[in-house]
């Protein structure tokens, strides 16, 4: 699994733009930091052909403490919810069927 980094998003952005890397740094941390602060204050972020960031609550609840065995209370709290867009989960859909295919293809 392919993981990407603040510095390797940086880079694309640089690459694709006329922008420095600092200013490609800024705006990264512009959008960041809104989003951030948008979910804090309890508002949804959505962008378009990408998906939507939200807050949920959780409801208390009961779980296994699987060292001893023993019921532990889990407190409520917040999360983080990300819904994608039809279009990012059309894409995805799109390389898994390709990936699969290739496999297939190697296989025989």
């Amino acid at each position: 699994m392919n993981k990407t980094t603040k510095k390797e998003i940086i880079e694309r952005v640089v690459n694709a733009t006329n922008l420095t890397h600092t200013q490609a740094s800024r705006t990264l941390e512009a959008i960041v930091s809104t989003i951030t602060d948008t979910l804090v204050a309890g508002g949804e972020v959505q962008i378009k052909g990408f998906g939507r960031l939200s807050v949920v609550k959780t409801a208390p609840r009961k779980a296994r403490d699987i060292r001893n065995g023993n019921t532990i209370e889990v407190p409520a709290k917040k999360k983080v919810c990300f819904k994608p867009s039809l279009s990012l989960r059309t894409n995805i859909n799109k390389l898994d069927v390709f990936l699969h295919d290739t496999n297939a293809d190697a296989e025989d």
